[in-house]
């Protein structure tokens, strides 16, 4: 799926940069968080009486109101890479994805 938006980097944030994705259907943010949290509580939101469309130990999708789907996920940093087609990092990025996982919750807008 693509769809345009802007895409923001809050280098502040650090130990955990996030990405922010902004559009009119689509906002995600996105992290990297220390590895032990890829076990932590899940789901990391309260779903109590949301309609759940997919779930597992760290993936989760469902409607988080009418008309906006919930997309949230844990995922080791080799699916990241993956995904976002970085394959040549530099030394000090490898150091900050070291001992990282990947975290992402985005919301879409469905009509």
């Amino acid at each position: 799926m693509y769809y345009p938006g802007i895409l923001t980097f809050n280098k502040n944030a650090y130990p955990n940069p996030f990405v922010t994705f902004k559009s009119d259907k689509i906002t995600s943010y996105e992290s990297l968080i220390p590895l032990p949290d890829l076990n932590r509580k899940w789901p990391p939101v309260n779903i109590t009486g949301k309609k759940i469309l997919f779930e597992n130990k760290n993936e989760l999708i469902y409607f988080e109101e009418k008309n906006v789907v919930r997309i949230v996920f844990i995922k080791p940093i080799s699916e990241m890479i993956t995904a976002n087609a970085f394959y040549d990092y530099k030394d000090k990025d490898k150091k900050l994805l070291q001992d990282k996982a990947w975290y992402v919750t985005a919301s879409v807008k469905i009509d």
